[in-house]
């Protein structure tokens, strides 16, 4: 009784610090930078406000919705940089400002200049580093940085002339399980890398003629050929040979409306759907799944399963071999150990069919990984189900197998995920 009393009391005072405290600063942020050290001072006040002592939650959690597990608070970093977007993007999707006015050729003036990108479009969507960003803008560098680019559609229609100008990072996706963390094409422009020809597409330089950075773009292009990464279907439309139309390029409001969060376009989205997106989404423990089932999936998205690759690398007199232990012709690395291994894909192809026979083995990979969820997900209550009860099966056995030696049956193995899936498939919403 007396910790559900000190929980509601503390929603309160969360209610109180959001609504007389916070908020007496917004109207500043809007058009004010502040150092970080600024906001530290901050949370440190608002902390000692809800009296949280010694071993009391970090402040991303305090941040999180109630629903979360969090107390619900506003970052005011995080706010800042909403507010900042919020007064910013409706001005540069207006087209009600007077031939007089001075307000939007600034804008595109200002941020093409500080941002080192040819349009203002670009240097919001596709941020440069803030190393040449004057602290004046670092509060809405972090939040272009942290917000955009989001995704763009599939079936984008991007003139060759504008794609030329976006960063190569933005243009091609990784193909699970192959994720390649080491290549930095931030910093490199697409017409590094092609070069427009005179049909008005865009076709691979050779190698010898890259101006700079030969290493990196030599390893992209390496990485889209074996196929570790797949172009954007928006710009594989730039590389075909398409006929000339009367029809103007984008210009800064067409290209910016391109974006869109919750379903509106970026000039008329809200400070708090700014801020959720800010925020990052981690709804890693509100989802419905048996509680057992999460450690395995939380040692996956960290990359911390202890496979055989892993403890030869720290252990080797202990693990001299970081071949699997199935196959025995394999690096059991994390994909082997719960995909990659044929008595284990097994197990997957038996849920699949007998559950979701249009799903694929890559994008369950891509989910329990990298925690997304292919476009076309509709019951994503289901994805997360049952990827997350087979994973925690598979570990189960491997483990049973190593310590007991009981053996690996995939039949058995697909059966008992299949009972926890069936129990728990009815709590989905």
């Amino acid at each position: 009784m007396t910790l559900v009393m000190t929980t509601k009391v503390k929603f309160e005072i969360s209610i109180v610090a959001n609504s007389l405290l916070l908020s007496s600063v917004w109207h500043m942020l809007y058009v004010t930078p502040a150092p970080l050290s600024f906001f530290a001072a901050i949370r440190t006040h608002i902390r000692s406000f809800l009296r949280l002592g010694f071993g009391s939650p970090g402040w991303p959690l305090l941040c999180l919705p109630r629903k979360s597990g969090g107390l619900g608070l506003i970052d005011p970093d995080h706010q800042q940089r909403a507010l900042q977007l919020r007064w910013i993007l409706p001005i540069l999707h207006s087209h009600s400002f007077s031939s007089t006015s001075f307000i939007l050729p600034y804008l595109k003036f200002i941020h093409p200049l500080n941002f080192r990108a040819p349009s203002a479009s670009i240097a919001l969507l596709f941020p440069c580093s803030s190393a040449t960003c004057p602290t004046s803008l670092l509060p809405l560098h972090r939040a272009c940085t942290s917000l955009l680019p989001a995704s763009l559609p599939s079936n984008l229609q991007l003139p060759p002339t504008v794609v030329q100008h976006f960063p190569l990072t933005s243009i091609w996706m990784n193909v699970p399980p192959f994720v390649d963390s080491s290549l930095n094409l931030k910093t490199i422009l697409v017409s590094e890398a092609f070069s427009l020809e005179t049909d008005d597409r865009l076709v691979r330089k050779v190698r010898g003629t890259f101006s700079r950075a030969r290493n990196r773009i030599g390893h992209f292009f390496q990485q889209i050929d074996s196929g570790r990464m797949v172009l954007c279907p928006w710009f594989i439309s730039c590389l075909e040979h398409r006929p000339s139309t009367d029809t103007p390029s984008p210009d800064l409001s067409s290209l910016l409306s391109l974006v869109r969060l919750d379903n509106t376009s970026l000039g008329k989205a809200s400070t708090g759907s700014l801020r959720r997106h800010l925020r990052p989404q981690c709804k890693f423990w509100s989802v419905s799944i048996p509680h057992h089932c999460r450690t395995v999936w939380w040692k996956m998205l960290w990359d911390r399963t202890p496979t055989r690759k892993r403890l030869n690398l720290f252990i080797p007199r202990r693990f001299p071999s970081s071949s699997c232990i199935f196959c025995q012709d394999a690096t059991e690395d994390q994909y082997h150990f719960f995909f990659g291994c044929s008595i284990k894909c097994q197990v997957w192809n038996v849920i699949l069919s007998r559950f979701c026979p249009a799903w694929n083995l890559a994008e369950i990979c891509l989910l329990l990984t990298r925690g997304s969820f292919p476009p076309r997900s509709s019951h994503q209550g289901l994805w997360i189900l049952l990827s997350a009860v087979t994973a925690k099966a598979i570990w189960s056995a491997h483990w049973k197998f190593v310590f007991d030696d009981q053996p690996f049956l995939s039949g058995v193995v697909a059966q008992k995920a299949s009972t926890v899936i069936e129990k728990h498939i009815g709590t989905l919403a």
